[in-house]
């Protein structure tokens, strides 16, 4: 709920890591990071985790320049699909939600398919309940799916999504019809069913006419004259 004005750098937080060795400091820094769960403002942790990989920091190289070659990109989603789909599974055993609305197409035994996706993407998780678990399936291997909440009165839902021997702790957020889910070096927006078409997207798109900024600042001069 705090506000940051404009008089203070963007930077927010820093983290730092130690180790015998730098390769040692860069593998626990890496695992910080991915460890980061930060719900509600973009930050850059995908961008931080690229740096680490790019070879001039790895190799203690990093130059002033080396900030503008490393370019920023969304790690892979898989996590952030089955968040969504725990999510669903989770609110399917609510008393106060109907189980076939929540979980989709009824089915006696077998697996049941949950749409998901984002602006530019669609994918399609299959779920079939198991003796010991949930298995969930993206792509092609099943992997049992598992999820703990950290208790009620916290702030924002962070959730333990276990897939397989693979963890990751991710902050998952109703928002407008869709799941802001934050964490494992990434911030997605899910939204169930099927990606809508141009123009529904469109229509569903409200804009108020502002035009944001990644980071604060202040306009100096605009170099145009009304009519340009």
């Amino acid at each position: 709920g705090d506000v940051v004005p404009t008089h203070y750098d963007a930077m927010l937080a820093k983290i730092v890591a130690s180790g015998p060795d730098r390769d040692a400091a860069m593998a626990t820094l890496r695992l910080a990071l991915r460890d980061t769960v930060v719900a509600g403002p973009p930050t850059n942790l995908p961008w931080l985790l690229n740096l680490l990989d790019d070879e001039a920091t790895r190799q203690g190289r990093a130059t002033t320049r080396t900030a503008a070659d490393v370019a920023p990109s969304m790690p892979d989603r898989a996590f952030a699909l089955l968040a969504a789909t725990a999510h669903t599974l989770d609110r399917s055993r609510s008393k106060a939600a109907d189980p076939w609305a929540a979980i989709g197409p009824f089915r006696l035994t077998g697996a049941t398919t949950l749409m998901f996706h984002g602006d530019e993407w669609e994918e399609r998780v299959t779920v079939n309940r198991t003796a010991e678990a949930w298995a969930a399936t993206i792509g092609e291997s099943p992997v049992p799916l598992r999820w703990w909440r950290d208790p009620a009165d916290t702030p924002v839902g962070i959730w333990t999504i276990a897939a397989g021997d693979d963890v990751a702790r991710l902050a998952v957020v109703e928002l407008d019809g869709a799941l802001e889910v934050s964490g494992h070096g990434g911030r997605w927006f899910v939204r169930p069913g099927p990606k809508p078409t141009a123009g529904v997207t469109r229509r569903q798109r409200a804009s108020d006419g502002r035009v944001r900024a990644p980071l604060p600042g202040k306009v100096l001069r605009i170099n145009v004259e009304v009519g340009d």
